[in-house]
């Protein structure tokens, strides 16, 4: 499923000439901290941000009705590597700590169209979202060691990937809401969440822990239609959702 998702309908949308929004790949590298002393020193914090957030095909109705069509929707958000951190020597209270918490978004809403006192109308042919931390959070592992103090020589690891198409769309205050998607795709997806925590002769309250909360969220809905006093209707043909860590 994952190979799928992330190759062979990533190189057919693109052949087909579909809308493309990439964010470019973000990179962290190398972080080191040593010998340093007080509060809140010598720390090290990663947090690579990749965003693409394409809305598609749109179409907004105030007094009338609003249609939306989208053809083609890609969007891809990731970051590649995130490097290592190492903090040695650091002294004093919160000192010595390595955060690295990439995030990756991919968001297209796809068919689109609301219509406030007239009917709604979205139509999405193919919608694409992937979101990825191909490497995880600090790729190149996390060492803390011989840290001293409160709170001191922790590491902490939450790559986050979200990717969260809406597929047909179409709204319908007063009228009707209708919504079509042929085929919607989602993929979440996190590397390791740090190849390596390692945490070393730190001394103090609250120290030498090592935390990894890697999180993938992928949430089609698909069909959609919404009518709010008149009727609503959905139709969906294709909806895969894949998250993965």
């Amino acid at each position: 499923m994952k190979s799928w998702v992330r190759n062979t309908l990533r190189a057919g949308v693109l052949a087909a000439g579909f809308l493309l929004f990439a964010a470019s790949p973000a990179h962290a590298g190398d972080q080191f901290s040593k010998g340093n002393s007080g509060l809140l020193t010598g720390n090290n914090v990663s947090v690579p941000i990749a965003v693409a957030a394409p809305i598609c095909g749109n179409g907004v109705g105030g007094a009338g009705g609003g249609a939306g069509m989208s053809d083609g929707c890609y969007a891809d958000a990731s970051n590649d590597d995130s490097g290592s951190q190492v903090s040695n020597g650091n002294s004093g209270a919160g000192t010595g700590n390595n955060v690295s918490v990439p995030i990756a978004v991919a968001a297209p809403i796809c068919g689109n169209g609301v219509g406030i006192f007239g009917g709604g109308l979205g139509i999405s042919d193919t919608c694409v979202a992937t979101a990825s931390n191909s490497e995880g959070a600090a790729g190149g592992g996390q060492l803390t060691k011989d840290n001293t103090g409160l709170g001191t020589g922790n590491n902490w690891s939450s790559p986050i990937a979200v990717a969260v198409p809406f597929c047909g769309n179409g709204g319908g205050g007063a009228g009707g809401g209708v919504g079509i998607s042929k085929l919607c795709v989602a993929d979440a997806h996190n590397g390791s969440a740090a190849e390596l925590q390692f945490a070393k002769d730190n001394s103090g309250l609250g120290v030498g822990n090592n935390i990894s909360i890697p999180s993938s969220w992928s949430v089609p809905v698909c069909g959609n239609g919404v009518g709010v006093f008149g009727f609503g209707l959905g139709v969906s043909d294709t909806c895969v959702a894949s998250s993965s860590n």
